[in-house]
């Protein structure tokens, strides 16, 4: 049973790894900022409402990350973010399009968008998942520019329970 719950936890970090698009930035960053704002906004919006109709908070969360990538200013120097003119042009377009989208197609454009915590002090870890291949590669191309961002490739690393599950099964096989 031990060794099933531990191949079925490696099998889902692959899956994990082929799908999403994560990255840590300085937990300072403009972008995170943003993001928790919007969803925080988002929050506040849905507080006492059973039945709204804003959709689910990640949709925001991209919203605020589409808001700083359009607020970026791509002949400054010196900024937290750097962009070319055309991707910036590309960015101000996906922005001002996005934000005309109804809910649904929201939904269907951004599978997961969502700032977390990480062990590592300083950083939060971004996460992506984004159906449409164009749109995607928009905004990986844009992330690239933010200032110390640690794009995070291949699978993760076991988890501490993992570990101490292989551990506890080593031990127990030893016997």
């Amino acid at each position: 049973m031990m060794r099933q719950t531990l191949r079925t936890a490696q099998q889902m970090r692959e899956m994990q790894s082929a799908l999403l698009d994560v990255f840590l930035v300085p937990e300072d960053a403009q972008i995170v900022l943003a993001m928790q704002e919007q969803t925080s906004m988002y929050s506040d919006a849905v507080k006492n409402q059973k039945n709204h109709t804003l959709g689910p908070p990640h949709i925001w969360a991209m919203g605020g990350m589409l808001k700083t990538f359009k607020n970026v200013n791509p002949n400054g120097t010196d900024q937290p973010i750097t962009m070319t003119r055309e991707l910036h042009a590309e960015i101000v377009k996906a922005h001002d399009e996005y934000a005309e989208y109804p809910v649904e197609k929201k939904c269907d454009l951004v599978l997961i968008c969502k700032v977390e915590k990480v062990f590592q002090r300083g950083k939060k870890q971004i996460t992506l998942c984004l159906r449409n291949p164009q749109f995607r590669e928009m905004i990986l191309s844009a992330c690239k520019g933010i200032d110390q961002m640690e794009l995070k490739q291949g699978r993760a690393p076991s988890s501490h329970l993992e570990r101490e599950l292989q551990t506890l099964l080593e031990t127990m096989e030893g016997q």
